[in-house]
């Protein structure tokens, strides 16, 4: 069974403190599940370099998931390295490794990767390999990688090797243009808890629709919901007392589910659950946290 299966959409495999560690992440605005292993290339600086790198990563997955943070993994906290992964079970899985190099001339591959990489990247599209240099090492790149890795992509940092984390969203699919958010939620009982999410969500690069601020006076109500919905990626349902008895709500939820966008429920104390959200999908918040 894959791991994609208990709600994750994207696997992040990175150096802390010198061990491999697995972090999942669901919540994220990506097409399809993503497998990210961050390792180095090189020698001791090419390790401070992969935390770095890792550590950039992590905290922008952290702030593009709508579920605020990491979840865990099915398989517990255990890694499994970058070749041996359970996410290699799900076919839709894309796979980037992102290498980082400090110039000096890669003379092992204890982890299996780049190995790995090099003969999968001929006959499929899902796996990808970043490669990620200092700008200084730009003209002599090829003679420091390893064999094989003139087919991998190269990204070249001016001061932070953080910066390749644009790189790896890109090359994933998750980009700020899937972080369209519809709000669904129901005037009179949610609006507190819409407006913070409205906010909070536009602070973080967002593109969020609530209908209190975007449609017009006028406008056919039904039409323009369906046309926001129709551009966006992800819809988060507040979940009130009363939110089943919302006619509009239903239409929403009923669209998000028959086109497959993202579903993701925020349940305040006295809420009532709606029966398309699966338990995996709900966050739960106190009322008091709502007002």
């Amino acid at each position: 069974m894959s791991v994609f299966n208990s709600g994750i959409r994207v696997i992040l495999q990175r150096l802390k403190n010198g061990r491999l560690v697995c972090e999942c992440f669901g919540g994220i605005p990506s097409p399809d599940p993503v497998l990210i292993s961050v390792l180095p290339a090189g020698g001791s600086k090419a390790e401070g370099y992969a935390e770095q790198a890792g550590d950039s990563i992590f905290r922008a997955l952290r702030a593009a998931s709508l579920a605020s943070g990491t979840i865990g993994a099915p398989c517990g906290a255990r890694s499994y390295g970058p070749v041996s992964c359970n996410a290699h079970a799900e076919p839709t899985c894309h796979r980037l490794l992102v290498l980082t190099s400090d110039g000096t001339s890669v003379s092992s591959d204890s982890y299996g990767a780049i190995a790995h990489w090099a003969d999968q990247m001929t006959g499929s599209q899902k796996y990808v390999a970043i490669t990620s240099l200092p700008e200084a090492l730009r003209f002599r790149a090829t003679t420091v990688l390893p064999h094989g890795l003139g087919l991998f992509q190269a990204h070249f940092w001016k001061s932070d090797p953080g910066e390749v984390a644009a790189a790896v969203f890109s090359a994933a699919g998750i980009t700020t243009d899937d972080y369209r958010v519809f709000i669904s939620y129901r005037r009179g009982e949610g609006q507190s808890l819409a407006d913070q999410l409205f906010d909070e969500l536009n602070r973080r690069n967002f593109e969020v629709f609530l209908d209190q601020f975007r449609i017009d006076p006028g406008v056919n109500f039904q039409e323009r919901l369906t046309e926001e919905l129709a551009r966006k990626s992800m819809v988060v349902l507040l979940e009130t007392k009363t939110i089943d008895q919302s006619r509009w709500v239903g239409h929403e939820v009923v669209y998000a589910v028959k086109n497959r966008l993202g579903l993701l429920a925020v349940q305040v104390s006295d809420g009532v659950s709606r029966p398309e959200v699966d338990n995996r999908r709900r966050i739960e918040v106190a009322r008091h946290r709502a007002q």
